[in-house]
């Protein structure tokens, strides 16, 4: 079965970043979770828009 939603954990290990960068490009609003059964989540489509416009960005 495929994975739809990653926790954060998986998030940052897959963006290669820190947890705690990755609760501060949350917190600016760069990049959404889905927040289910009380845990924080997110879509793997959106960590892949996220790159593609900071790359944008970057470059």
């Amino acid at each position: 079965m495929p994975k739809f939603l990653m926790t954060r954990d998986e998030a940052a290990w897959s963006l290669g970043i820190s947890l705690r960068t990755l609760s501060t490009i949350v917190a600016r609003g760069d990049l959404r979770p889905v927040h289910l059964g009380g845990k924080t989540l997110f879509r793997p489509a959106d960590l892949d828009e996220y790159v593609e416009v900071t790359a944008h960005d970057l470059g």
